[in-house]
């Protein structure tokens, strides 16, 4: 991709230009916004550092770029967390100021820039560049800061602190001092006062005077230090720059430091990863698995030709979606990937939903099928749409996550590289383990983890995988109070051409501070599991249930219905019959299992079966409307479902999620 660099002439912005090289991108212009005409050089800004800001245009010659620079004159007046157009805002300026490049760039295809922790700052990036049609890359997004800026010093970045802002660091004794000179000491701030070791909480601001992709390096003539602010705690100071110039490098020079233009290390690898998240998962003995191998026979059900593959309108999905985008969470089944393609779709909404998305057949006359779960109460999302090597971002108009009432409804995850949001290679165990490494970093930016997962949802695109599957999550998951409930279904495709993809239901975390809330989870999470065999029919039903009384007092169930191979006796299983069974089944599993029992209580019951069962869904409807009440009710068509331990034909299986207030 080509690129604009957005620069502040600080490590960071300066840094990250540096990784989307080593990422294979190509820097082509530089972008800056410059402080107003002022007797003051220091300005505040949510935004944008100002000091040392007249060394830019020196910053462009030693990378020897374009410079596109425009001034500030908003202010920062939209502060909520999302950012809504304000005029005569700050941000504004941004987006003046990247439309300029654009003009003069028009190969441009993307902005980077430095955020490490500032989600205020990150948002605002997205915002702009997806108003512009531009791709943000933040490749030091959520990076450990002690790692990072190691790695900046190891990568031979020679930036000094212009500017000081804490309590430790003194001006006299740390201004214009190299960041390799101050790593001890930030190191030893961060664990007295909690000073943020790459100064994310405004602590102190760089100079980048050198680094790897100069081809001059800056050499500072005249300085002058300024106080801004005479605390007693924590003096602010900064340093003017009153004369500075540029230093020819030597052919040699040039030649050695392409070597720190490739990666420093493996560390953001799969392997690398893997083994540090999850070291004591055994993969090894995953070789001697064998392959699940669905019962050959088949129960001949009476054939239906009332589906279709259809096609969907891109314009109609992204309508439906900001109808539903701002109290809801789900997930959308479409009969064909190509028609209704994230790239078809306009720019995502500014608030969306976590969702996941499958292809699978729909009821003839479909092209699009929502599954929409509503919240009365405020949500919020985590929805970072910037490229790094945090976690994926987002590849389509939804969240990574939406928590509301105690829950976190995550978005499908597959196995994206998150630095290049491409497959990892070498099939569903590699994807596998991508997807919770992933899902590992998007928890460290919501209040929940692997440990407060409820119930996952696993899609593939060869049921065969089961075992696999199974064998890897209930390791994942044994530290958790209860297992997690499991529903695996075989989709006709899922998202990149996956071969799995997982979706996660959780329960918020408590509070660090609150133990009653604690105590109260730890006692009250548990699990059934109950199998019943009609033998004179051949029909297997059972459930899994799990109640928790610290997410809204709710009960998860999953409910399934198995046939054995009863081909002499094809007759009796017409989709009526089958509806009747299921319908009668369920209808005494909830009103045994859950007390206080009532319609209003379900939140959602989602019903899975193999599509050559798609007559039955009208069946099915009525008879549980009329038994239980006027209740929520969708059907997702699947090619094969799984339940451990049934080598039975599972034909359908259902995720309930029942409030017990």
């Amino acid at each position: 991709m080509r690129l604009v660099g957005l620069i502040s002439g600080g490590k960071d912005s300066i840094y990250n230009l540096l990784e989307c090289v080593r990422n294979g991108h190509t820097i082509v212009a530089l972008a800056h916004l410059v402080p107003p005409v002022s007797d003051h050089e220091e300005i505040d800004s949510y935004m944008y550092q100002t000091v040392g800001f007249n060394v830019i245009e020196a910053i462009a010659d030693a990378l020897q770029l374009p410079l596109t620079q425009r001034t500030i004159v908003g202010k920062p007046k939209s502060q909520d967390e999302i950012y809504r157009i304000t005029d005569n805002d700050e941000v504004e300026d941004l987006y003046q100021l990247l439309a300029d490049v654009k003009s003069k760039h028009p190969d441009v295809q993307g902005v980077a820039s430095g955020a490490i922790l500032s989600t205020y700052q990150r948002i605002r990036v997205e915002n702009v560049s997806s108003r512009l049609g531009l791709t943000s890359y933040c490749y030091l997004w959520k990076r450990d800061q002690d790692e990072l800026l190691g790695d900046m010093i190891e990568s031979k970045m020679n930036a000094i602190l212009i500017k000081v802002a804490s309590m430790g660091l003194e001006p006299k004794k740390h201004l214009l001092k190299t960041i390799e000179e101050l790593y001890p000491a930030l190191r030893k701030l961060n664990q007295l006062y909690g000073v943020n070791i790459c100064g994310e909480g405004g602590e102190y601001e760089s100079l980048v005077l050198d680094c790897p992709l100069f081809k001059k390096r800056i050499q500072l003539d005249e300085t002058n230090m300024k106080i801004h602010a005479d605390d007693a705690f924590a003096q602010v100071a900064f340093i003017s720059i009153v004369k500075f110039s540029l230093v020819e490098k030597s052919p040699e020079e040039l030649e050695e430091q392409k070597q720190y233009l490739l990666p420093l290390n493996d560390a953001t690898s799969l392997r690398n990863r893997w083994s540090y998240l999850f070291a004591e998962i055994d993969t090894t003995s995953t070789k001697d698995l064998l392959p699940y191998v669905p019962s050959s026979a088949t129960c001949k059900l009476q054939e239906d030709s009332n589906t279709t593959a259809g096609s969907g309108s891109s314009e109609n999905v992204y309508n439906t979606l900001q109808l539903i985008e701002s109290k809801s969470t789900g997930f959308f089944v479409i009969p064909s990937y190509s028609p209704v393609s994230s790239s078809e779709l306009p720019k995502s909404p500014s608030n969306p939903a976590a969702r996941a998305c499958l292809q699978t057949t729909l009821p003839k006359g479909q092209s699009v099928m929502f599954d929409i779960i509503g919240c009365r109460q405020p949500k919020k999302n985590l929805h970072v749409q910037s490229i790094s090597n945090w976690a994926p971002a987002c590849i389509g108009p939804y969240s990574q996550a939406t928590f509301v009432n105690g829950l976190v409804f995550m978005a499908g995850q597959i196995g994206l590289i998150p630095g290049t949001l491409t497959m990892v290679p070498s099939g569903v165990e590699s994807e596998l383990q991508q997807i919770l490494v992933n899902l590992v970093s998007v928890f460290d930016s919501v209040p929940s983890s692997l440990e407060n997962t409820l119930h996952v949802t696993i899609f593939l695109k060869d049921i065969k995988h089961s075992n696999l599957v199974s064998h890897y999550l209930k390791q994942v998951f044994k530290r958790n109070k209860v297992m997690p409930l499991f529903l695996m279904v075989e989709a006709e495709a899922m998202p990149r051409d996956a071969h799995i993809e997982l979706l996660l239901l959780n329960e918020m975390k408590p509070g660090d501070d609150d133990e009653e809330e604690q105590q109260q989870n730890q006692l009250n999470h548990f699990t059934t599991d109950k199998h019943f065999h009609d033998t004179q029919r051949g029909i297997l039903t059972g459930y899994n249930s799990l109640v928790t009384t610290s997410v809204g007092h709710s009960t998860l169930l999953n409910f399934f219905l198995s046939l054995e191979d009863l081909n002499h006796q094809d007759n009796l299983f017409t989709p009526q019959f089958l509806a009747d069974y299921y319908c009668s089944s369920l209808s005494d599993v909830l009103i045994s299992t859950i007390s206080k029992m009532r319609p209003s209580n379900i939140i959602y019951l989602k019903i899975y079966h193999i599509s050559s069962l798609s007559s039955i869904q009208k069946d099915i409807k009525d008879k549980l409307c009329k038994s239980l009440g006027n209740i929520p009710i969708s059907f997702v068509m699947v090619n094969r479902l799984y339940v451990e331990e049934n080598p039975h034909n599972i034909i359908i299986n259902t995720e309930i999620m029942v409030s017990n207030k």
